[in-house]
């Protein structure tokens, strides 16, 4: 008699494994499938831009707002892009983060100083920053 019960310990052991793992393997299915949804959503946006945007100043505005989606939807959140980079700074290298605020920096002068006139460099290296992180994340 308790040979049984160490048997139908083992067994209900075996079959929460089985539940659980089975649970775990839908759980990051679903997630999967959402991420490539939300990347090749991204990606149609992208491209769209680079084909029709000629306007730096309104492309550097919407690659901003891309890649925030792109960061709020990583990161579960509905905060700013600058929020997103404070609260998660470990997940980016200093380089890349120093370059992201680079970029969302000159994105918050072109929006709300009606005096700032970035250069054609500035423009195209922000453009860069944008795409480069883009492409990393999507």
């Amino acid at each position: 008699m308790g040979n049984t019960n160490g048997v139908d310990l083992v067994y209900s052991l075996f079959f929460f494994g089985l539940i659980v793992a089975f649970a775990i393997f839908l759980f990051s299915t679903a997630f999967k499938t959402r991420d490539k949804s939300v990347s090749l959503k991204v990606q149609g946006k992208i491209e769209k831009l680079f084909k029709t945007q000629k306007d730096k100043k309104s492309l550097v505005i919407e690659l901003d707002k891309i890649l925030e989606y792109v960061l709020q939807e990583k990161f579960k959140t509905s905060l700013g892009l600058g929020k997103i980079l404070k609260e998660n700074k470990a997940a980016f290298s200093k380089k890349d983060l120093d370059n992201i605020w680079q970029a969302h920096k000159l994105r918050n002068l072109l929006v709300h100083n009606i005096d700032f006139e970035p250069s054609q460099e500035e423009l195209r290296k922000t453009v860069g920053i944008f795409r480069k992180q883009l492409g990393r994340l999507v």
